[in-house]
């Protein structure tokens, strides 16, 4: 099972960066240290598409749906389940939301996101407002650690604001963003 994940996560890494193109998403090393990563995920471009995922482009097609799309092949899946979906978008938001500190999806932070988005989607709400409440509890757990240890690192980056503005979709939104029909 792990190595079908592996693939999963290295298809949608991938996928980002096929479907957004190195004019929209600029690459980023796979070697890079952490303050170059900061950087990175601070960027204008990276937050463009970020907030692009449920932004239809000229096409008509949801960018967060191409994403899908282009790594899970319709010839290996021919319909997305919501796992699928709940999974693209766990990688989408650690790897492009600025708020997250790393752009390594571990498995801790996978099933957080996972369970969130697909706990959020099942109950009608919006994935975008599950990333920011995933984003504000790390946030807290790491406000917690950082004044019990009392360290700073000069690569963390500043909070962002905890009232950043969510988009909301509902659950006919985000079955229509990735063509998930029941």
């Amino acid at each position: 099972m792990k190595n079908y994940q592996g693939m999963a996560c290295q298809n949608i890494r991938n996928s980002i960066w096929k479907v957004f193109g190195v004019e929209k998403l600029t690459l980023l090393k796979s070697n890079a240290g952490a303050s170059e990563i900061v950087r990175w995920k601070q960027s204008v471009e990276v937050a463009d598409c970020f907030c692009s995922l449920f932004v239809q482009n000229e096409s008509g097609a949801y960018w967060i749906d191409l994403i899908a799309r282009n790594a899970f092949s319709t010839a290996a899946i021919p319909t997305l389940t919501h796992d699928h979906c709940a999974f693209t978008l766990a990688m989408c938001d650690i790897i492009l939301n600025s708020r997250s500190r790393s752009v390594q999806c571990t498995q801790k932070h996978m099933k957080h996101r996972i369970e969130k988005f697909l706990n959020n989607y099942n109950s009608g709400g919006s994935s975008f407002g599950s990333a920011e409440a995933i984003m504000d509890e790390e946030l807290e757990a790491n406000e917690h650690r950082s004044r019990v240890n009392s360290l700073q690192t000069d690569y963390a980056p500043e909070p962002l604001s905890r009232s950043g503005s969510s988009m909301q979709y509902s659950k006919e939104k985000m079955d229509e963003a990735f063509g998930v029909y029941e």
